[in-house]
């Protein structure tokens, strides 16, 4: 089986093939779970940084807006990197894996 041969059958059975899995099923039910710990994630990353940047001592602007750009970018992917530690794979996450296992049981064949 070909790489496309294989991407055509995904794409008619990935959902039925989705829905048989349980490992898939069970994440998916916490899914707003991810996407609200995301928005937050975003959400304070953004307002430690610009609120850090206004207590900064420097005078120049530019300095100020990358130093904060600095923290904003480190609290990402701190939070990011926390918040898969604390909840799991997400559903695209569990998703890739199960297709990444169901190619190659069809490549062995």
């Amino acid at each position: 089986m070909t790489e496309q041969e294989f991407e055509r059958y995904w794409k008619q059975n990935s959902a039925q093939i989705l829905q048989s899995n349980a490992e898939y099923q069970a994440v998916k039910a916490n899914g707003r779970k991810h996407e609200i710990a995301i928005i937050a994630v975003m959400v304070i990353s953004f307002v430690i940084g610009n609120e850090t940047m206004n207590l900064l001592p420097f005078t120049n602007e530019l300095l100020k807006w990358l130093v904060g750009a600095v923290i904003i970018i480190v609290l990402l992917v701190a939070g990011f990197l926390l918040k898969t530690k604390l909840m799991g794979p997400s559903p695209s996450m569990i998703e890739q894996k199960i297709k990444e296992q169901t190619k190659k049981q069809m490549l062995e064949k």
